[in-house]
C-alpha cells in the first residue's frame, strides 16, 4: 500500500511509485483532473470527478476504472436504532417478543 498525493506526483524513475505504475493497479482519492489516474496508466473519465465529494475515486485494474464511493470513518458512535427501554430481549425458555422494562 501506497499513500501519495498528486503534489508528490513529478514522481520521478526510481522508488516506490514507480513499482506502484507498473503494476498499473490503485485507488485515486478525489481526483480532480482526469489526467489524475496518468501514473497508472489511466484517463480518467469525467464521471469520476465529484468535487466536494469526500472520499470519492477511481478504482484502477490494468486499465479498467470504476467509481467508488469510500465510506467515512464516523467522528462519533451512532445513536442506538431504538430506545433502550423498548429493546426486545430473550425470555428464559428461548421466546423472543419479550419487552426490557
Amino acid at each position: 500500500m501506497l499513500a501519495a498525493t498528486a503534489a508528490d506526483g513529478s514522481f520521478g524513475l526510481r522508488g516506490l511509485v514507480p513499482e506502484l505504475a507498473k503494476t498499473k493497479c490503485g485507488l485515486i482519492l478525489e481526483p480532480t483532473s482526469i489526467t489524475d489516474g496518468s501514473v497508472l496508466g489511466a484517463r480518467l473519465p469525467a464521471s469520476v470527478l465529484a468535487p466536494g465529494v469526500t472520499l470519492r475515486g477511481a478504482l484502477i485494474h490494468h486499465g479498467r476504472i470504476t467509481a467508488v464511493q469510500v465510506p467515512a470513518w464516523p467522528d462519533r458512535p451512532a445513536e442506538p436504532a431504538w430506545p433502550e427501554d423498548n429493546r426486545a430481549i430473550a425470555g428464559a425458555g428461548g421466546d423472543y417478543g419479550e419487552v426490557a422494562r
